[in-house]
């Protein structure tokens, strides 16, 4: 349980989510979410903004506190590329 479930319904919202709603949607405890949440945005993976500024429907928030939005970061074609010959470039030195 934990970081595969949270990240295949983020894949599947491709929209912004609370923690609340994606607990809702994997079946999983909200606590299970949130520390998945916090080590997949320490890895870069998930990006988090204010709920207000990018959730439309309001009726979502349910409370009067700055709640967390997030969502899966999408990485380009042209970032994975320089990853791939980054990550390769780096093995190579290492046989040598």
């Amino acid at each position: 349980m934990g970081q595969e479930e949270v990240k295949n319904v983020l894949e599947k919202a491709k929209d912004w989510l609370l923690s609340r709603e994606i607990a809702q949607k994997a079946r999983i405890s909200l606590g299970s979410v949130q520390a998945s949440l916090q080590r997949m945005i320490k890895w870069g993976e998930v990006e988090t903004r204010k709920a207000r500024e990018v959730i439309q429907d309001q009726s979502r928030i349910k409370s009067n506190s700055a709640g967390i939005a997030y969502r899966l970061k999408e990485f380009s074609d042209e970032v994975i590329n320089k990853a791939t010959k980054l990550k390769n470039k780096v093995k190579r030195k290492a046989k040598k």
